[in-house]
C-alpha cells in the first residue's frame, strides 16, 4: 500500500514544539504527584483540602473534594424509674464527609500512609477544607473552613476504588465528627 501524504500527516505523534507525552508508568514513578489531567490542576472555587497531623506534617490533595458538612444532636436518652423517657440535648455536633472523585496513586500512597500511621489509630487531625482560600461566599467555606481543628476519623475502613477500570485513578470517602479537646480529657 503506498504511503499517501494523508498517512505520513497521521502518523505523526506530536508537533515538533510539544513536550513528549507521559505515561502512566512515567506518572507512577515519579517522586512528586503530578497532575494527570487538566482537571486536576488547581483551579479558583473548588475545595482542596489539607490535613495537618502528627506536629506539623501536611498532606495536601492534588485534586479537589466534594465535601459533605452534616449536623446533628448528640443526646442521651434513658427510662427513668418511674417509666417516663428521659431526652438529654448534649450538643451539636457537625460531621465532615471529604469525597475525592479521583486520585492518583501515589497521593494515595500518602494517604494510605496517613491512615494507617495515624488515623486508625483514632488520633485527631487538623483539617482545612480550602487551602487556597478561594471558597469564600460558599456556605462549607464561610462555616466550617477552620472548625475542624481536631478532627477526629470515624470507623469507616480505608477502601480505594478504581475510578476508571483501564486507568490508575482512585475514588475514596472519609467521614470526620470535631472531637474533644484531648488535654481537658481525663
Amino acid at each position: 500500500m503506498p504511503v499517501t501524504p494523508l498517512h505520513a500527516a497521521l502518523a505523526v505523534t506530536r508537533r515538533p514544539n510539544e513536550a513528549p507525552r507521559r505515561t502512566l508508568v512515567d506518572i507512577a514513578s515519579a517522586s512528586e504527584p503530578v497532575a494527570v489531567s487538566v482537571l486536576e490542576s488547581a483551579r479558583p472555587g473548588f475545595f482542596y483540602p489539607r490535613i495537618i497531623f502528627g506536629g506539623g506534617a501536611q498532606l495536601d490533595f492534588l485534586v479537589p473534594a466534594d465535601p459533605v458538612i452534616s449536623e446533628g444532636r448528640v443526646k442521651a436518652e434513658k427510662v427513668s424509674l418511674t417509666g417516663y423517657q428521659e431526652t438529654l440535648s448534649v450538643r451539636l455536633e457537625p460531621r465532615l464527609t471529604l469525597g475525592f472523585k479521583i486520585l492518583h496513586p501515589t497521593n494515595l500512597a500518602q494517604v494510605r500512609s496517613w491512615w494507617i500511621e495515624w488515623a486508625s489509630l483514632g488520633r485527631q487531625s487538623e483539617i482545612i477544607l480550602d487551602r487556597f482560600g478561594t471558597c469564600a461566599g460558599q456556605y462549607e467555606y464561610d462555616n466550617f473552613n477552620t472548625t475542624f481543628s481536631r478532627a477526629h476519623c470515624l470507623y469507616n475502613p480505608f477502601e480505594p476504588r478504581h475510578f476508571v477500570p483501564s486507568r490508575g485513578l482512585f475514588s475514596v470517602q472519609f467521614q470526620f465528627r470535631q472531637g474533644q479537646d484531648e488535654t481537658l480529657v481525663p
